[in-house]
């Protein structure tokens, strides 16, 4: 379809009555084209709204009753999203839900200190009984992760031996001071603390070895040593993803430094 037959296509349409988003989307163009072209042509929409004939409106009826989107029947029946919306309230059906300025300001007054927590936002969903949708919209209009995680960071190495002799890792840690795990590890590393190290080396006889020819009860000692996961891998001579995958294969017990420790 060249311009002519586009903007004759647009005049036709429009004096038919069709809306300007309805005719960009059969002529295959946008809303600003279409405007264009009607201003090229000397052609006006009509100021009166156009009636929706009653079969028409039977139609778009039963399909909303049968739970079609409004996508769907805007598509099939070329009408605008408002007039759906009207057909929806006139027949009783939900319609999206919009809070109010008080529940506004209530809700997000009590997020960062959710979010502080280690909430995750299906828990506060869960918790205020709103969708993780409308939590996450919360968090990027408020800047509520932001604000939370440029907050100064109070640790004590024993507080962070004591976390650590429990079996809980960085990640865990990260998530009760309501921070990232990047932050956390620099502040880790401004007060000086690191993974205790390994309470013995790993043998020699090991090196280059299958992780299957160690079998599962000498890598569950190394793991219970202290020794990291990448750190056993580089010994062998394999990929850290291989030990993982046969540590989970074995159902090996994994300790704190595997689940919150970067490869070194």
């Amino acid at each position: 379809m060249n311009i002519g037959q586009r903007r004759k296509e647009v005049a036709k349409l429009t004096e038919e009555g069709r809306s300007l988003s309805a005719i960009a989307g059969l002529v295959g163009t946008s809303v600003n084209t279409v405007r264009s072209d009607r201003k090229a042509m000397g052609v006006t929409a009509s100021k009166g709204r156009t009636r929706v004939p009653i079969e028409k409106q039977r139609q778009i009826d039963e399909r909303l009753l049968a739970g079609a989107s409004y996508q769907t029947i805007q598509k099939e029946f070329n009408i605008s999203p408002f007039y759906i919306y009207m057909r929806r309230k006139s027949l009783g059906l939900p319609i999206r839900h919009r809070s109010d300025r008080t529940e506004l300001a209530q809700r997000r007054a009590l997020i960062p200190s959710m979010v502080a927590e280690g909430q995750t936002a299906e828990e506060i969903a869960r918790t205020l009984k709103v969708k993780r949708e409308t939590v996450e919209a919360d968090k990027r209009a408020m800047g509520a992760q932001k604000r939370n995680f440029m907050q100064p960071i109070e640790l004590a190495k024993a507080d962070i031996d004591a976390w650590v002799a429990e079996g809980k890792s960085l990640g865990e840690l990260a998530a009760h001071k309501g921070v990232t795990i990047t932050r956390l590890r620099s502040a880790l590393g401004k007060i000086g603390w690191d993974w205790p190290q390994p309470t013995a080396p790993i043998p020699e006889r090991f090196r280059g070895l299958m992780p299957s020819s160690v079998g599962p009860v000498a890598l569950q000692a190394l793991i219970d040593q202290g020794h990291s996961l990448s750190q056993i891998s580089r010994h062998l001579g394999v990929s850290r993803q291989g030990i993982s995958d046969y540590c989970r294969r074995n159902k090996l017990k994994l300790g704190a430094s595997q689940k919150g420790r970067g490869a070194r």
